[in-house]
């Protein structure tokens, strides 16, 4: 559905402005992406307003975005299913109350798999050459790392789960 407007939009740039350089691949790639990401803040805010979470939200949001800049993860096959499962995720986990000790705890597990996970799953989505993924992990793992100062749960849930996406199947 996503992959439809994005390229409904791309050939109506085509049409409207014919000696745009890009491709129409390239065009409806990149729509399909700003869609996705728009979709996504959209959604999680209208449902963190509706919970009241809305600041949680926003927070888990943005930290889980940050550390994926530098860490990958997987990507869901439709995104439709981006769209859903990553609201649903902000504003769930927005509402989850635990004690301190656990946010120690998912941080050091997070940094625990970012060593040995990231980064994952970004040659396919990313320019960066290999020789850079060394400091890729470091970066991950000390934003990370922050959070053993900082000890926000929001923070620690968000890097917990995006930690989690970094696994797969070698």
């Amino acid at each position: 559905m996503i992959d439809r407007w994005a390229y409904h939009a791309a050939k109506h740039i085509k049409q409207v402005v014919p000696q745009h350089s890009a491709s129409l691949a390239v065009l409806t790639f990149s729509l399909s992406i700003v869609i996705n990401t728009v979709s996504i803040v959209l959604v999680t805010i209208f449902l963190s307003l509706l919970l009241g979470t809305f600041k949680q939200s926003m927070i888990i949001m943005v930290t889980f975005a940050i550390l994926r800049m530098f860490t990958g993860g997987y990507h869901l096959k439709s995104g439709l299913h981006c769209i859903l499962v990553s609201s649903l995720l902000f504003v769930l986990l927005s509402i989850v109350t635990l004690p301190t000790i656990y946010c120690i705890i998912f941080t050091c597990m997070s940094i625990m798999l970012i060593l040995y996970y990231a980064p994952s799953n970004i040659d396919k989505h990313s320019r960066i050459p290999k020789t850079y993924y060394i400091w890729l992990k470091v970066m991950g793992c000390l934003l990370v790392a922050v959070n053993l100062v900082v000890l926000s749960l929001p923070f620690a849930l968000a890097f917990f789960v995006q930690a989690i996406s970094l696994i797969r199947r070698r």
